[in-house]
Formats: C-alpha cells, sequence, structure tokens
C-alpha cells in the first residue's frame, strides 16, 4: 500500500472531520465551504479503491469507512443547494411596483481602488438601496458622485474592514447605528419608506471575522452619521 494512497484516502476524511471541531479558527472553519471538493476526493478514493484492491488491512477498511461517511455527510449538506432539493423561497416574476425594492450590496475590500467598477453597476441596475462593505473614508469620498440619486444616506467609514455605507434613492426613518457584535463593529438598522406608504424594516450587519484579533476602536470624524 503505497503512501500516495493513503494520502488520498485520509486527506478527505480527516477535512471533514476537523470540520466537527468547536474552533472559530479560520484554518478550521474554512473546511465548511469545499464540500463539492472534498466530496469528489472522496469518491476518487473509493473508485480507486475499487479499480485497483489494496491489501486487506485493519488501517485502509477504516480508511475507506471514514471516506464513505465523509461522502454521505457532505452529499447531505450539499443536497439543499441541488435543484433535486425543494424550493423553499418562490420566485416573483410580478412586475415592480410600489412595494419592490432592490438592493445592491458590494464588499468592496478596502485596499480595492477600483470604485469605478461599483459605480459602473449602480448606474447599470439602480438599486433603491445601495449597500458597501469594509468602505472607509477614501471609498465614501469616492462614491460621492452617486450622492445626486441617493439622498438618504448612512455613513460609517472605518479602516478596520468593517466600515458600512447604506445609500437609499427612498426615505429611511427611525435609523440607529449599533455595535452589539463587538465594540468596533457596527450594524444598522432602520426602516425604509417604499413608495406606497408603506415601512419596511432593513438591517445590514456584518459578522466578526474567525479567530481575527481584536482591533482597537477607530473614532473617527464622520462615523455614526445619518445624512
Amino acid at each position: 500500500m503505497s503512501f500516495l494512497y493513503v494520502l488520498i484516502l485520509v486527506v478527505p476524511a480527516l477535512a471533514t472531520a476537523l470540520a466537527f471541531m468547536p474552533s472559530s479558527h479560520w484554518t478550521i472553519r474554512s473546511l465548511d465551504f469545499p464540500r463539492v471538493q472534498i466530496a469528489v476526493l472522496c469518491l476518487a478514493s473509493l473508485g480507486l479503491t475499487v479499480l485497483n484492491p489494496p491489501a486487506a488491512s485493519g488501517l485502509v477498511i477504516f480508511l475507506l469507512a471514514a471516506n464513505l461517511i465523509a461522502l454521505i455527510y457532505q452529499l447531505y449538506k450539499i443536497f439543499p443547494y441541488t435543484r433535486l432539493a425543494k424550493t423553499e423561497v418562490l420566485s416573483n416574476h410580478a412586475p415592480d411596483d410600489d412595494r419592490t425594492v432592490s438592493l445592491l450590496s458590494s464588499n468592496v475590500l478596502t485596499p480595492n481602488r477600483r470604485s469605478d467598477a461599483l459605480i459602473a453597476l449602480v448606474r447599470q441596475y439602480k438599486p433603491d438601496l445601495l449597500l458597501t462593505l469594509e468602505s472607509d473614508a477614501w471609498w465614501q469620498n469616492a462614491l460621492a458622485g452617486l450622492e445626486e440619486d441617493y439622498p438618504y444616506r448612512v455613513a460609517i467609514p472605518l479602516d478596520n474592514l468593517y466600515g458600512m455605507h447604506l445609500y437609499s434613492r427612498l426615505p429611511l426613518e427611525n435609523t440607529e447605528v449599533l455595535y452589539r457584535v463587538e465594540e468596533d463593529i457596527p450594524s444598522i438598522r432602520s426602516q425604509v419608506i417604499l413608495r406606497s406608504g408603506e415601512k419596511s424594516g432593513f438591517t445590514a450587519c456584518i459578522p466578526r471575522r474567525p479567530a481575527q484579533p481584536k482591533a482597537k476602536h477607530q473614532s473617527l470624524g464622520m462615523q455614526n452619521c445619518c445624512w
């Protein structure tokens, strides 16, 4: 039994097992995402065993069983996102009306300076609400050209990768900037007044990154302001 074969058996089973650890570190939590890739590796290891059966041993039987269990578990997790699963949210094909709201959300990535690409998307789709995440003072200035079309705004420019800006064509009411995740991680809670006159609740938040050290709270000049 070659080392490569053992490695092919160990990797997908180990990746599946590690994801069960109650750790928030990114090295562990990142294993929650490549489920399709892990399932393919499980299938590959099982297929390789069928095509070229190794000598039976306790280790091989254990690893094959672990891969089979890992495959079943990964398929169970993947299934809800396939066409075979029951639709949970029905599509709405009704025409836009006074009770319809469009939203464009963009994680701009603070060091990114391609504001022109985001502005082009906004000009193309003309959303009622635009929410930017990781936006700092630079991004606030770069998107100033949108202010004429979006007279209602909430600005929280931070340089700790948790900045947030909300731009709205529709009036906002009872707007609050909250810090309930961490003292340096904001959330926005507001009511959007629809064209019909009805009010719709709106909440925007960004979770803390896994195992990220706490950033020193920034007290910026334009923090916590609603325009």
